[in-house]
């Protein structure tokens, strides 16, 4: 009987023991395969400097066979813009319907071979006043709800580097119609209580200094206390034997 257990499972423990070693073997070898691989990508990567096209960024990353489609090396491009297009047999990723409209090559103003975001567009040769043709809201980003109402073109106050800081050229604002733009910018709560347009006190170049005109404002009645005036400074108490200010 013990004989005959021992024929029958004989095989099974056998097996056992064999798929056991084979995985222990395969476990051991992994770690070997993947060094060979990644000394494999590294040494292609090297030598894809003497093509002219050094793999950078996700270039480094990608298999051969994305790029070189079926095995074949000889007319692979190394322009951007003949890869990132569509209808090209490498193309994975290319310009979207929304894109600036532009030829120039993608490398200009795409500076990262990781990302497409944090492209920087030069400006120099667009021409003055154009600004909106990409800076629509649609292709690029144009005026916010809040933006003061004008049909100015955008590089009247802005530069190319950034939006802020702008300046806007007040030469040809009609006076007394400050207004008009300032009201998306109210006046602070400390703000001396008053119906004087913008331009009586300050100037179109900063809201500070500021300079207000005292003219028909009545002198304090001389008390031996001064109530504050209303949205007015605070003045401290003066006794009754001092002369009020003039």
């Amino acid at each position: 009987m013990k004989t005959l257990f021992s024929r029958l499972h004989l095989p099974l423990l056998l097996g056992a023991v064999l798929t056991l070693s084979t995985v222990a073997l395969l476990s051991a070898l992994a770690p070997a395969t993947s060094a060979v691989a990644a000394d494999s990508r590294a040494a292609s990567v090297s030598d894809h400097l003497s093509t002219g096209f050094p793999l950078l960024g996700r270039h480094a990353q990608i298999e051969c066979q994305e790029c070189h489609v079926g095995g074949t090396f000889k007319g692979t491009p190394r322009q951007c813009q003949l890869c990132h297009i569509q209808g090209s047999r490498t193309a994975q990723t290319f310009k979207p319907v929304n894109h600036v409209q532009t030829v120039r090559p993608c490398e200009l103003c795409h500076i990262s071979t990781v990302t497409w975001s944090g492209a920087r567009f030069q400006h120099v040769d667009i021409a003055p006043g154009s600004c909106m043709t990409c800076h629509n809201g649609g292709t690029a980003s144009g005026k916010p709800g809040n933006h003061v109402p004008t049909t100015a073109s955008c590089d009247s106050c802005h530069r190319t580097s950034a939006w802020i800081p702008a300046g806007f050229n007040h030469v040809s604002v009609a006076p007394g119609t400050c207004n008009t733009c300032h009201a998306s910018t109210p006046k602070p709560s400390n703000h001396p209580i008053t119906t004087a347009s913008c331009d009586q006190c300050h100037r179109t170049t900063a809201w500070l200094p500021a300079t207000f005109s005292h003219t028909g404002v009545a002198p304090p009645r001389v008390t031996s206390a001064i109530a504050p005036r209303p949205g007015c400074r605070q003045p401290s108490v003066i006794p009754a034997s001092r002369p009020a200010p003039v």
